[in-house]
């Protein structure tokens, strides 16, 4: 599937640097650490807040765990994981200003 946005590439690797960006101490890495904790905080706040973040946390951030491995601990289709997770990529992306 192709993504919709110019953008979504970059921003996924950024979201997999996570850890690695909240220690370097360039303006870029600033940007997209502020955006990932504001999305975060923002899908806190959705319904079924918890189980998205622990999605994001082992797909992305971590990277443990397929689409398949996370859908099988919170009870919801891969599909639904996907969006879970594309959802995530988009609003760090807005939040960055893309």
């Amino acid at each position: 599937m192709r993504p919709r946005y110019y953008w979504y590439g970059v921003v996924w690797k950024m979201i997999t640097l996570y850890k690695k960006l909240q220690t370097e101490d360039t303006d870029q890495a600033k940007l997209m650490v502020e955006a990932i904790d504001e999305a975060l905080a923002e899908t806190r706040a959705m319904p079924d807040g918890d189980l998205r973040e622990k999605a994001i946390n082992d797909i992305l951030i971590d990277r443990v765990k397929t689409y398949d491995g996370v859908a099988l601990d919170v009870h919801y289709s891969s599909i639904t994981v996907q969006r879970w997770v594309n959802s995530f990529v988009n609003l760090v992306g807005k939040k960055a200003g893309y």
